[in-house]
């Protein structure tokens, strides 16, 4: 997960864009830049504000089926448990969103920073091989 840690910690200083860095946005840069493979390339840019963001996911089904029909990909396996990945959680304050799993805690980016969860419910998790 070497380019993930190098991405979360580029990210810590750059400023919240819901276009290019909201949650799920900003895992899937962490997955492209280690896998090679951008699940959410053609989102890039579309969702420009917090509105037109939870209006794509809820006409969606939710942030698990929209996250999940992206994660479809020879490079991406379903993540085991102890595994470290990439995946959609539950907090049990702030309801659902996209995260790292990373030794065991999920580490996430918001409008308030990134964030780092040690309890948390897995819904659904990717993990890969190093390139």
């Amino acid at each position: 997960m070497d380019a993930v840690s190098v991405h979360i910690g580029a990210s810590v200083a750059r400023p919240y864009d819901w276009g290019q860095d909201n949650c799920a946005l900003w895992v899937a840069s962490g997955v492209a830049m280690a896998t090679g493979v951008d699940p959410a390339a053609d989102l890039r840019g579309r969702c420009a504000s917090r509105f037109l963001t939870l209006r794509m996911v809820a006409q969606a089904g939710g942030l698990l089926r929209f996250v999940r029909g992206r994660m479809v990909h020879p490079a991406l396996r379903p993540m085991q448990p102890g595994q470290d990945g990439a995946a959609v959680i539950r907090v049990p304050v702030g309801g659902d969103m996209c995260a790292f799993i990373l030794g065991g805690r999920a580490v996430a980016r918001s409008d308030g920073g990134v964030m780092i969860f040690d309890r948390f419910e897995i819904l659904e998790g990717w993990t890969w091989s190093r390139r």
